[in-house]
């Protein structure tokens, strides 16, 4: 019997931590697609990076979807906005910069901050 991961385990975590998000659909759906509302599981990893000088830490911010919510789900290029985190602290929009789904409901989207172009 195959486990249902999205239904047996993501649908708690996000119950239990998701914030609000509005995904920005830039790439993911035709030009003129209209911003949406969804929820997310946010946080930020360290990372160590490699570079000729040696290996330093950085940190990597990415928000976990469940795929059953989205009827288009975001990819690179999206912008994402967080209102708020957990703590109710001002987060900010970002693009995604990396999709990958797990194989059991979830993608994880890999986000850098993002600056709006100044001309």
């Amino acid at each position: 019997m195959a486990v249902n991961w999205s239904q047996n385990l993501h649908t708690f975590v996000q119950n239990a931590f998701s914030v609000p998000i509005i995904v920005h659909p830039v790439a993911s759906q035709p030009e003129g697609a209209v911003s949406y509302p969804g929820r997310a599981y946010y946080d930020t990893r360290e990372i160590e990076v490699v570079a000729e000088e040696g290996v330093f830490v950085d940190q990597e911010t990415f928000i976990d979807i469940r795929i059953q919510e989205y009827p288009v789900v975001p990819q690179q290029r999206d912008r994402i906005t967080i209102p708020t985190n957990s703590s109710g602290e001002p987060v900010g929009e970002f693009e995604v910069v990396k999709a990958s789904n797990n194989g059991g409901g979830l993608m994880t989207l890999i986000l850098r901050k993002w600056e709006v172009p100044r001309p």
